[in-house]
């Protein structure tokens, strides 16, 4: 169970440090990748190309509310209503705002969530490297 455990944490060290050693490249100039993926998106999603501060004049703050007729569209056609990108699943959670929201995942969402997550656990396996030598769920 050792040996297992062990190659499993490298296995995942060593996944989690692409997106360690990607944020080191780009951690001086982080407003830009950010609006990168801005214009990614919107023209992905929109065919427009907007500056941030244009995105933000033009679309305003909206509320779970505001989509949640489209979401419930949907999830009962199996059709994103949304957007042009395919929804993978649909993750039920709750908040202050409404009691059961259930929020839409792209791959590409789920792909920045996996960069987050990586540069996460990377951070946390050179902080506390202990933790190579423990389970985890």
């Amino acid at each position: 169970m050792g040996l297992l455990l062990s190659a499993s944490h490298q296995v995942l060290e060593f996944a989690c440090r692409k997106a360690f050693n990607r944020y080191r490249q780009q951690a001086n100039d982080l407003e830009m990748v950010q609006r990168q993926k801005l214009d990614q998106f919107l023209k992905q999603h929109t065919s427009k190309s907007l500056s941030y501060e244009s995105f933000a004049e033009h679309y305003p703050l909206t509320r779970y509310a505001d989509w949640k007729e489209k979401i419930e569209q949907s999830r009962q056609i199996g059709k994103n209503c949304l957007g042009a990108e395919k929804i993978v699943r649909f993750q039920p959670t709750s908040g202050s705002s409404e009691a059961l929201k259930f929020i839409p995942y792209t791959q590409s969402f789920l792909n920045e969530l996996d960069e987050a997550i990586g540069l996460w656990l990377s951070n946390l396996y050179r902080q506390h490297p202990q933790l190579k030598n423990s389970t985890h769920y």
